[in-house]
């Protein structure tokens, strides 16, 4: 492994079996971690828009613990690589080379770890692996979405925050989708090229034309803010002044107890247990869905 300092980052052929290594060069990145005070501050002019992820590795710890390395070895591993994972999501940079060398710039400068060399060869494991597996799924995830990674670098961008953030695939799958919206609304201008103007007049055209329901609209919003903190590296700032949706005043249409027997009578084995305890606890079906052993309370 190359020294900080050197002049270029590059993908060497080193170490055992030929695995590729990453050499890592310091470069000044702002922090907002407690635990590794701010940096110098950006150059002025310097843009805060976000680079393509190099990896998405969202189940690093557990491609880790499956790694052969001694106990000791691996501790540190998983400290480096989630203290350099924190250091990408409170300053909104990308899981890529040029984040990992300022965050190794950093710790070496403020001497915040006396294993160094160690820190360097789990950020290069946590590429060179991460790097195979293109975009491991997050729990939940349908093995169909296992490798996306986006079709254009603010989806890329877009997915890499949500993971790293441990949202669910559902909420990834919406959060996409009023991106997506939101870019064929704005044209040939472009995602990147749009303002808060353009997410108000969207937001109204929901309620408008599209008669949403406000729980409809607010999901949109929820999305598109995050889509432009997150992946854009921008803030919308003051969002009143659009229509909003109508609450509408209906009933909900639901099954009587009786017909809820029925129903369960008419069901057997494990379809029966499940509708039972969807009826008994309220959950959703997700959540019924991802039940296990340890969620159940023994007393």
């Amino acid at each position: 492994m190359a020294a900080l300092g050197e002049a270029s980052l590059s993908e060497v052929a080193e170490g055992v079996a030929g695995h590729k290594t990453l050499r890592l060069r310091g470069c000044p990145v702002s922090c907002k971690d407690k635990d590794m005070p701010t940096c110098p501050s950006m150059p002025p002019g310097h843009s805060l828009n976000p680079q393509i992820p190099s990896v998405i590795f969202a189940n690093w710890r557990e491609m880790l613990n499956q790694h052969k390395l001694p106990g000791a070895k691996r501790q540190v591993y998983a400290e480096a690589i989630g203290r350099y994972l924190d250091y990408c999501r409170l300053n909104g940079v990308s899981v890529a080379t040029g984040s990992a060398r300022g965050f190794m710039s950093d710790v070496l400068r403020r001497g915040l770890t006396q294993q160094g060399q160690l820190w360097k060869d789990a950020l290069n494991w946590f590429f060179h692996e991460g790097g195979k597996r293109a975009a491991p799924r997050p729990e939940g995830v349908p093995t169909l979405g296992r490798a996306d990674t986006g079709r254009t670098a603010w989806e890329s961008r877009l997915i890499e925050r949500l993971r790293l953030k441990h949202y669910s695939w559902r909420t990834e799958e919406t959060y996409r989708e009023w991106a997506w919206r939101l870019a064929r609304f704005v044209g040939a201008r472009g995602l990147e090229a749009a303002t808060s103007e353009d997410v108000k007049g969207f937001l109204s055209e929901l309620a408008v034309r599209g008669r949403v329901s406000v729980a409809t609209q607010r999901q949109a919003l929820n999305a598109l803010v995050f889509l432009f903190r997150e992946a854009l590296g921008q803030e919308l700032g003051g969002l009143s002044g659009f229509e909003p949706a109508r609450r509408g005043r209906r009933l909900p249409t639901v099954l009587t107890r009786q017909e809820c027997l029925r129903l369960f009578e008419a069901l057997t084995g494990t379809a029966r247990l499940m509708a039972e305890l969807m009826y008994g606890s309220g959950l959703r079906l997700t959540e019924l869905l991802r039940l296990r052993i340890k969620d159940a309370d023994p007393m």
